[in-house]
């Protein structure tokens, strides 16, 4: 089984582990659980870990990139949240290359404004929060580097690393479990994020040398917020 997919079975596990937890806590609840709308706004730095799932398949190595941004969240329940982030994100490929051919080396990384609009649900425990957040994100590459090593490339190697991305807009979806601290109007948080475009970064027609090249990528990040009102 490919390394894309035993990846996106872990996500879904987890992510359906973490919804029925929050779900079951939530259901306990029986008071009213609307409030006063809050806003709470902040920022983030992060990590990331991605690959391109092309078919057929290119062997590959998960390339480690960085990712900030801002972000704004608005919360009318203890439970439940809607957020908005402008984030930068640098994400890619680095191939791998077997025996007799180990001294050969390609990467390739391109750099992302994004636009993720995330539901947030989540479950409080005197300061802590536990949940997940889930939801559509856009973006769009500003920009992309290669970096090369060695000459024994074959024909579709070499073609495949002097194509220019084809589409420069990406969009998919991105979740996660959330571990949050709250103390006064202040907010510390923990994600964990796994993303997939749904978008071919290469033309993927029937005369091209792909029939898929789709973005994954898993995040780990940290972020601030504080509370406006």
């Amino acid at each position: 089984m490919s390394f894309h997919r035993i990846l996106l079975q872990k996500i879904g596990i987890s992510l359906l582990f973490s919804l029925l937890t929050v779900v079951s806590l939530r259901g306990q609840v029986t008071e009213p659980s609307i409030v006063a709308p809050s806003l709470h706004v902040g920022g983030s730095l992060g990590a990331t870990l991605s690959q391109i799932a092309f078919m057929p398949r290119v062997p590959q190595k998960q390339i480690f990139g960085c990712t900030s941004g801002i972000s704004a969240s608005v919360e009318n329940s203890p439970y439940t949240a809607i957020s908005f982030e402008l984030n930068y994100a640098l994400r890619g490929w680095s191939e791998q290359f077997s025996a007799p051919r180990t001294e050969l080396a390609y990467s390739r990384r391109m750099h992302f404004i994004e636009m993720p609009l995330l539901c947030q649900l989540f479950y409080p425990i005197g300061m802590v929060r536990l949940g997940i957040k889930m939801g559509p994100q856009v973006g769009y590459m500003l920009g992309e580097k290669s970096w090369t090593q060695g000459s024994g490339f074959t024909e579709r190697e070499m073609t495949r690393h002097e194509t220019l991305a084809s589409h420069r807009l990406a969009w998919g979806l991105v979740g996660g479990p959330l571990l949050a601290f709250s103390f006064g109007k202040n907010r510390i948080e923990l994600e964990g994020r796994f993303y997939y475009g749904f978008n071919d970064i290469f033309n993927t027609t029937v005369s091209d040398p792909y029939s898929k090249a789709s973005e994954m990528s898993v995040v780990v990040k940290l972020s601030y917020l504080y509370q406006l009102f």
